[in-house]
Formats: C-alpha cells, sequence, structure tokens
C-alpha cells in the first residue's frame, strides 16, 4: 500500500481513513535483522504514506510478545539477565520512537500482556522483568515522544474479564 503497488488501496485509504496503523512495518520482527541492525524501508514507508497524506498515524507496537525472536530474551544458557533485556528494549524503543518523533501521533505501546485467562500473559518479557517491563516500555516512549499519545493495546478488551484484568493493569 504505501510502496505505491496498490494505488487503488491507496485512493480508497486517502480517502475513506483519519487514522491508520500498520499491521507489522514496526514490529521488531519486522524492523530488525538477526544481527540486530535495522530495516527501515516498510516503517518509513508507511510513516511517509500518513504524513503526505495528512492521516493521524499511531506506531503498533512497542512491546509485544510475538512477532520477536527469542534470541531477544534468551541464550543457550536460559534467560538473559532482567538488566540486559531493559538495556535491549531502551536500544529498540529509543531508537524507533526517536526516528519517528512527531510524525507519529500516537504509539501503542504494550501489546496484548494480558492473557485469556485474563492473568498476566507469561511472555518472556513477563517471566524475565514482571509487570515492570510496561512501566519501563511507557516511561521510555514517554522520555522520547511526550508529545505522542500513548496506548495500551488489546483484543476482546470488551468481554467481562479480560476488560478489568486490564483496566486493573492500567490502574497498577
Amino acid at each position: 500500500l504505501t510502496r505505491g503497488k496498490h494505488p487503488d488501496l491507496s485512493e480508497i485509504v486517502k480517502r475513506n481513513f483519519s487514522s491508520i496503523t500498520p499491521e507489522n512495518a514496526l514490529k521488531w520482527e519486522q524492523l530488525r535483522t538477526k544481527e540486530g541492525d535495522w530495516k527501515w524501508d516498510d516503517a518509513d514507508g508507511f510513516v511517509n504514506f500518513g504524513q503526505a497524506h495528512n492521516i493521524h498515524s499511531v506506531g503498533h507496537c512497542l512491546a509485544w510478545h510475538s512477532q520477536i525472536p527469542d534470541s531477544v530474551f534468551k541464550t543457550a544458557k536460559g534467560y538473559i539477565k532482567p538488566e540486559q533485556l531493559r538495556s535491549k528494549m531502551t536500544d529498540h524503543i529509543t531508537t524507533l520512537v526517536e526516528r519517528y518523533k512527531g510524525k507519529l501521533a500516537a504509539w501503542d505501546v504494550v501489546n496484548e500482556a494480558v492473557g485469556d485467562d485474563n492473568a498476566m500473559r507469561k511472555s518472556h518479557y513477563y517471566k524475565i522483568l514482571g509487570e515492570k517491563f510496561i512501566d519501563h516500555a511507557f516511561n521510555l516512549a514517554h522520555e522520547v515522544d511526550p508529545k505522542a499519545h500513548l496506548m495500551y493495546n488489546d483484543y476482546n478488551i470488551e468481554k467481562t474479564g479480560k476488560r478489568e484484568a486490564a483496566a486493573a493493569l492500567m490502574q497498577r
């Protein structure tokens, strides 16, 4: 869509949408190589499309349990130390938010931290840092771009149980 391969769809979006969120362009797995380098083409395309057409754009997402290699969290010996994960998060979030500061109106900072059982999802982030990974992600994003609207994103949030669990998480 943002690379000009589907001009008909681009026209539909420009004409009918006031806000856009990428499915994968800003996720770790899409942005980073196995060596840890950055691949900006798709992300830049998304951001440039939103800016060129003055469309409210949301960055999705900074911390999520899926679409991120296990190597971010583990070595052959097991889980990395908490300070190592905080450092990786700091590098990732700071680099990403800094690049698009003032270009994205909002960020889905943490995605799907509450599981379908209405308890904290036992993600690698959670196993290494506990709920503190959420504070770390939100604080970093705010420090880098204090004007961006920061959000928690989840699915089935309208369902009793999950809604209360997510609200309690946000209050904590």
